[in-house]
């Protein structure tokens, strides 16, 4: 969500989606000029070589911009135009991601919270199946916004780039590529497609199989069959061994016969 917010803030010349750099040249001495493109405005960074200052610093926004290119938008298709269409998407586009991952956050929260509680467990689960469908909608916005910058402004950019190589005698070469927001916009769509995957169903696990049942290792007869996990204990009977007290027998000694009185 951080990324697409970041994607969102290249409107202007900060996170520029596309840059271009021409390379002066004046004898022994040249400098680099920068153009930052966003997805409402650009701004030109001019260089100095000696005295020779190739530009003006200014910000244009793309509606507005078409007197500025003066010669370049006879022989060529106006970039000004096709950039203005291009950020015009790529906006809308990277609000419906963003609305997407904030109705996905609170659902994954409510799902990490039921598994705590053991309300919910693995498996493909209602708020699981949300997410995924959420998470791969946000993907596809962002995937579709980068595409939308690279068919149609960027190559407009470039093409922009190799008539001020060939037409303007100050520059001696240049060179066009995608700037921070579209690089941030291409992280955003690769963290997305992790988090979905995440949300994926995952297997059971062995103590939710049929329903509480973990099945045998070894088949019977070619039939897998299913053990309660929690069974109640069967108390077995076995034989106690019997102790036999024997009583002492009482023991009788003779008694001597008494003497006969005299």
């Amino acid at each position: 969500m951080i990324f697409i917010i970041c994607g969102l803030a290249g409107t202007g010349s900060d996170v520029p989606w596309g840059l271009v750099k021409l390379k002066h040249e004046i004898g022994n001495e040249n400098c680099d000029a920068w153009y930052r493109f966003g997805t409402v405005e650009y701004k030109s960074f001019p260089c100095t070589i000696g005295n020779i200052r190739t530009g003006e610093e200014k910000t244009i926004k793309y509606e507005d911009c078409d007197a500025f290119q003066y010669d370049f938008n006879k022989d060529h298709k106006n970039f000004c135009d096709d950039c203005q269409k291009a950020g015009d998407s790529i906006i809308g586009l990277l609000a419906v991601a963003l609305v997407a991952t904030l109705i996905a956050m609170p659902i994954v929260w409510l799902r990490v919270g039921d598994i705590d509680k053991g309300l919910e467990g693995q498996g493909c689960t209602g708020k699981r199946l949300i997410v995924t469908f959420i998470i791969s909608l946000a993907v596809v916005m962002v995937i579709s916004a980068c595409a939308v910058w690279s068919s149609n402004c960027q190559d407009r950019l470039e093409d922009y780039m190799k008539w001020r190589v060939d037409n303007d005698i100050l520059v001696d070469k240049g060179e066009s590529m995608v700037g921070a927001g579209y690089a941030l916009a291409t992280v955003a769509w690769i963290l997305l497609i992790v988090a979905a995957s995440n949300e994926l169903c995952t297997p059971p696990k062995p103590s939710e199989v049929a329903g509480g049942h973990q099945a045998n290792a070894a088949p019977v007869d070619g039939v897998v069959t299913a053990t309660p996990l929690h069974a109640p204990a069967t108390e077995m009977a076995y034989p106690q061994p019997v102790q036999v007290v024997h009583q002492a027998q009482p023991v009788y000694v003779a008694q001597p016969a008494p003497a006969p009185k005299i």
